[in-house]
């Protein structure tokens, strides 16, 4: 009798959930107040030690992710780059509530539909101002501009980029030449996310074309060469509205073995410069 007694009131004890997470968008407490009115015979605590259920939240840009207890069958991210919050609490709510006290329906088990994390296109316009470390070149930093496309999953995706910069003088042995570079370049792609705060890092090739023009010499010569480089890029953004977000960044060119600069009557005259290093100042826009 006594032992009938004592399961009776532990089954009687409503089980104790724990909601929480890094995120603010949504908000777990206000996720908690929600889902307490949904699940009456559930208890919420503050402390995670004392929870009998753990329900966790992360968000990002682009959607959250919703884990109950764990289990992969249990979790479901969410795609809302608008960032609504108050929807984002009210779909997090409904789906714990769900997990904790599926319907009496749901009694046989149905395979978990895989979690599908969202492929971002991300449009970026920038200024560019950028030098040759080490090199006679004037102006010493050169401006130009430059257009990016980036394809990206949660962490790894790829960019394919356009830049070009006004003609700048580079002064050589025996001669001077004007060097105009369009560079062209397809890289790899890295990001980390805090919040709203985005941190991209590339690494990539490039494929540079310069138009050389002799300056000074008793006959114009121009000639045109491809400059194979190596390129690494590292870029801090901020999106203070869901789909635009301003960044600032670092990048570098290096050109594993410099060409030489010919120019007639001359001849050999230098080589390109083998380092380029500049900063970048642009908009991203998310297109999806």
């Amino acid at each position: 009798m006594l032992l009938l007694l004592t399961a009776t009131s532990a089954e009687a004890q409503p089980r104790r959930l724990f909601i929480g997470g890094p995120g603010s968008c949504p908000e777990p407490s206000e996720v908690a107040r929600l889902v307490r009115d949904i699940l009456l015979d559930v208890a919420l605590t503050d402390r995670a030690a004392d929870a009998d259920i753990h329900a966790q939240l992360s968000d990002s840009v682009g959607g959250f992710l919703v884990t109950v207890d764990g289990l992969k069958n249990n979790e479901k991210w969410f795609s809302d780059p608008q960032q609504r919050c108050v929807e984002r609490v009210k779909t997090a709510a409904v789906f714990i509530a769900l997990s904790v006290k599926p319907p009496p329906s749901a009694s046989v088990p149905v395979a978990a539909e895989p979690i599908r994390k969202p492929v971002e296109v991300d449009l970026e316009l920038s200024a560019i101002g950028d030098g040759a470390p080490g090199d006679s070149l004037k102006p010493e930093l050169d401006l130009g501009g430059g257009l990016r496309l980036a394809v990206m999953s949660k962490y790894v995706g790829g960019s394919l980029g356009f830049s070009a910069a006004a003609p700048a003088t580079l002064a050589l042995r025996s001669a001077s030449a004007e060097l105009l570079r369009l560079p062209a370049d397809l890289s790899l792609r890295g990001r980390y996310r805090w919040g709203k705060v985005e941190l991209d890092g590339d690494l990539g090739v490039a494929l540079t074309t310069v138009r050389i023009v002799g300056v000074g010499l008793p006959v114009a010569a121009t000639t045109y060469r491809l400059d194979p480089q190596i390129r690494f890029s590292a870029v801090v953004g901020y999106f203070a509205h869901s789909r635009i977000a301003p960044f600032v960044g670092l990048q570098a060119f290096v050109s594993p073995k410099p060409l030489d600069i010919t120019l007639d009557p001359q001849g050999k005259v230098g080589t390109l410069p083998a380092f380029w290093l500049g900063i970048n100042l642009g908009l991203r826009l998310r297109l999806d």
